[in-house]
């Protein structure tokens, strides 16, 4: 007796997934209506690029000082202690500032180091630094401070004017708006006797000077 034929309700045999190529367990073919998310975030991207604002012209400068003083003219400081017998032989009344000529300060200096000695502690009669309300104030500023500050002014192309340039680009002031120009630098003679008294004898008719014109190209 022949087989009976299958059931209709057999199961059929399991069939390997189809991709939409007509393919047999490969990998799915990308669809063209789909979107493609890496194309969409490169776009993005780029357009986030267009969009920011082109650098400033400053970017890559360094920030102005927070304080910048004007001294038309840069002043060196002969700092000595002296007794009444040294006052006796400097021009002028003691006490107070008396203008001098550059040769009445080169006399003054050296009776300072000819009548005073030098100490163990202090080895020379006068110290020299540079000098000038503006600059003691802005030279304090960045040294004491941490304040970012600058000078405008003047200064002579002798060796007073590098020893003003030396002392206050050491102490962190700007110098980029400070003139060197030929002439002389400003100098005065500060003696100081034993009751903290100042007799000022400064030497400026002859120093160089910042002219307003360059003022205003400074600022």
């Amino acid at each position: 007796r022949p087989p009976p034929p299958h059931s209709a309700t057999q199961t059929p045999a399991a069939t390997l997934p189809t991709t939409k190529a007509g393919g047999r367990g490969g990998r799915r073919a990308a669809d063209p209506k789909e979107p493609r998310r890496g194309r969409e975030t490169m776009g993005a991207e780029a357009e986030q690029q267009q969009q920011l604002p082109p650098p400033s012209p400053q970017a890559g400068k360094a920030d102005p000082p927070a304080v910048v003083g004007l001294q038309v003219s840069a002043l060196i400081d002969h700092v000595a202690r002296v007794d009444w017998s040294l006052l006796d032989r400097v021009p002028g009344d003691r006490g107070g500032s008396q203008q001098v000529s550059f040769e009445e300060l080169d006399h003054i200096l050296n009776e300072v180091n000819a009548l005073i000695l030098p100490s163990h502690d202090d080895p020379s009669p006068v110290r020299t630094m540079a000098g000038g309300s503006v600059a003691n104030t802005v030279r304090g500023l960045s040294a004491g401070f941490g304040i970012s500050t600058g000078i405008i002014g003047a200064r002579g192309d002798d060796d007073q004017g590098i020893l003003f340039v030396n002392n206050m680009s050491f102490s962190g002031v700007d110098l980029t708006r400070l003139r060197a120009k030929k002439g002389h630098t400003a100098q005065c003679a500060c003696l100081v006797d034993a009751s903290g008294n100042r007799t000022m004898r400064p030497c400026l008719s002859s120093a160089v000077k910042l002219q307003v014109t360059c003022c205003l190209t400074q600022c």
